[in-house]
């Protein structure tokens, strides 16, 4: 009988099971690129656009909800920043979180998938737009009552060192 893919997992030593994750974190991020790459190809930036949105507001939601039960993870801030930060979402970008009483912001200092775009020679990604289908289910998995503002994000023009931030609040 085969053995299952947890049963070999098992066996590798704690650094090369941390690579096999970075390594999956890759392949995530190489299927979300490659598809949206192919659908900008054949239809157009627009569509790439609303599809992405679509399938990473899903993708993203799931992936919270799972970290956060995987976790254990409350309904604040914290909990946010934790789940986000045992997500893919944050792979191969640079960002910091703070995180206060009464709001929490995020903010991403190197963005390797607008870089990669830029050696591609591609345009950045007007992501703001995809940001508002992503960062909702997002914030709601972890507590309804979180509400999402962006504060800069592409189209918006940016700096080299900031690329994007968004706040979050408790609204009632």
């Amino acid at each position: 009988m085969a053995e299952t893919q947890r049963e070999l997992l098992s066996k590798l030593p704690k650094e090369k099971l941390l690579d096999y994750v970075e390594m999956l974190h890759k392949n995530f991020w190489t299927l979300q690129n490659t598809w949206m790459l192919h659908v900008n190809k054949k239809y157009g930036q627009e569509a790439a656009e609303e599809f992405d949105s679509l399938v990473m507001g899903h993708t993203c939601e799931v992936e919270i909800y799972r970290a956060k039960k995987f976790l254990d993870l409350g309904n604040d801030f914290t909990a946010l920043k934790t789940a986000y930060d045992y997500s893919n979402l944050g792979m191969d970008m640079d960002y910091e979180w703070e995180i206060g009483d009464d709001k929490a912001v995020m903010r991403v200092t190197r963005c390797g998938m607008q870089l990669g775009r830029r050696k591609s020679d591609l345009p950045e990604l007007p992501c703001k737009e995809i940001g508002f289908k992503v960062w909702p289910p997002i914030t709601g998995v972890i507590d309804p009552k979180i509400k999402t503002s962006c504060v800069i994000c592409p189209p918006d023009p940016h700096t080299e060192d900031l690329w994007c931030e968004w706040e979050f609040r408790f609204e009632d």
